[in-house]
């Protein structure tokens, strides 16, 4: 098995702040706000456009299962009630 070095993805933009970890990722994709921001809509989206997962974060924290997700690049959309921040992520 290879050993492919993973990244963290770090978002800010005013009241939004988060940490997204691993990328690439292949069974869990892991989202954590660095600082409290309420209820956060968190949607993934494919090369499509077309949504793949919908999720809310509650408890500054979400773990997605990504195992039925589809391999390749995918969006990650984050939104609050005034604030969006969106990332790519490649699924393994």
């Amino acid at each position: 098995m290879k050993n492919n070095p993973t990244s963290t993805i770090d978002l800010n933009l005013h009241q939004l702040s988060c940490t997204i970890s691993p990328n690439p990722c292949r069974e869990h994709l892991m989202i954590q706000l660095t600082q409290q921001s309420g209820l956060i809509n968190v949607s993934i989206l494919n090369i499509f456009g077309q949504v793949i997962y919908q999720g809310e974060i509650e408890n500054d924290e979400l773990e997605i299962d990504t195992r039925s997700l589809p391999s390749g690049l995918l969006l990650v959309n984050l939104t609050s009630e005034n604030q969006v921040l969106s990332t790519k992520i490649i699924k393994e």
